[in-house]
């Protein structure tokens, strides 16, 4: 059996990368369920998956969706760092703000993230670190020699800070952190590919933390 499992649905308007996380059984986290429940929860039960519980890496709307329908149909917890709580209240506002169609279910968190160190997952552990500078309470995953980062970081560019709670010197600190700890690691990101973290993309960090142009 692998030590770890990871696969993605991308879902909705805004393409969120839906992540899955189990330890090679039916034991499964989830990532930033987005739009399009029918679509996660069909996939669930084609994997047979056992829903441990529900992972945000933030609070953006497009990260969320899904969240509150799947706590209710599978009895689980939210997990979040609670410094997105006012994000988590706003969803809707700013959904509507983007073009998106309806509301959403503002999800209620069961458990903030902000002293946690690492969650379980069979015999091994997700570790968690605070990344803020995207949202205030943005979160990587790491598990094994993989990173779920969320909108911090993504193949050839920066998260973003013009959307709420996006700090400019909070992100480059975060992504100082990422430049010095995780070489050679692969990232899972919110949108986008996965890709390896490799010196190129490493460069691409420094450059920006230098004031280079990218």
């Amino acid at each position: 059996m692998m030590d770890f499992e990871i696969k993605w649905k991308t879902v909705g308007k805004w393409k969120v990368n839906v992540y899955f996380l189990s330890d090679g059984g039916n034991d499964v986290w989830v990532l930033d369920p987005g739009d399009e429940f029918e679509v996660l929860d069909s996939f669930i039960e084609e994997c047979q998956y056992n829903v441990l519980g529900i992972l945000l890496t933030h609070g953006h709307f497009d990260h969320i969706s899904s969240a509150e329908k799947m706590k209710q149909k599978y009895g689980v917890k939210i997990f979040m760092h609670s410094k997105d709580k006012r994000i988590i209240r706003q969803a809707n506002l700013f959904r509507k703000l983007a073009g998106g169609v309806g509301t959403q279910i503002t999800p209620t968190i069961d458990r903030f993230l902000d002293e946690e160190k690492s969650l379980s997952l069979g015999n091994k552990e997700i570790k968690i670190h605070h990344t803020p500078g995207h949202s205030p309470g943005s979160i990587c995953l790491e598990f094994g020699n993989n990173l779920i980062v969320g909108d911090l970081f993504f193949w050839n560019k920066f998260g973003r800070t013009d959307l709420p709670g996006g700090d400019e010197k909070n992100l480059n600190s975060s992504l100082q952190f990422i430049a010095n700890e995780f070489l050679g690691y692969t990232f899972y990101p919110g949108h986008g590919t996965p890709f390896i973290f490799d010196k190129e993309r490493k460069k691409l960090i420094l450059d920006k933390l230098n004031g280079s142009t990218n």
